[in-house]
């Protein structure tokens, strides 16, 4: 049985993620720097914390995020409460979403993924994978 407080939580984080004022931002080209398919940097200003990460950027097919050799947190410790990653990823590098309030991360869609960095999504607050 669940408590009040559990259930207060639950409900809170449907309303929010169900409300109007719930909106996902997909990052535009203006916003990274791509390089053979790695996001390496990003600009955005994380002013909406739901972010979406195309398949495509700058014209090319996002496959990375962060060099996978050097501890890029490209997207950490923004904030950031919800990420949707890309069919088409297959690395992510050390560090890049840690220090963010992530619950949950869905990687079903990335079919391809090869590898996941050393805290890549250390300091969150996952509970689904």
């Amino acid at each position: 049985m669940k408590s009040a407080g559990s259930i207060s939580f639950i409900l809170a984080l449907v309303l929010c993620r169900f409300s109007p004022a719930y909106t996902q931002y997909t990052l535009q080209d203006r916003d990274v720097r791509v390089e053979n398919g790695w996001i390496e940097s990003c600009s955005y200003s994380f002013a909406n914390k739901s972010i979406i990460i195309p398949d495509s950027l700058d014209g090319q097919v996002v496959i990375g995020v962060g060099k996978y050799n050097e501890g890029s947190g490209v997207f950490s410790w923004k904030g950031i409460t919800d990420i949707q990653l890309p069919p088409t990823l297959q690395y992510i590098g050390p560090q890049v979403f840690a220090g963010n309030s992530l619950m949950e991360v869905d990687f079903s869609k990335c079919r391809d993924l090869r590898s996941i960095g050393s805290g890549a999504f250390s300091a969150n607050e996952l509970m689904v994978l």
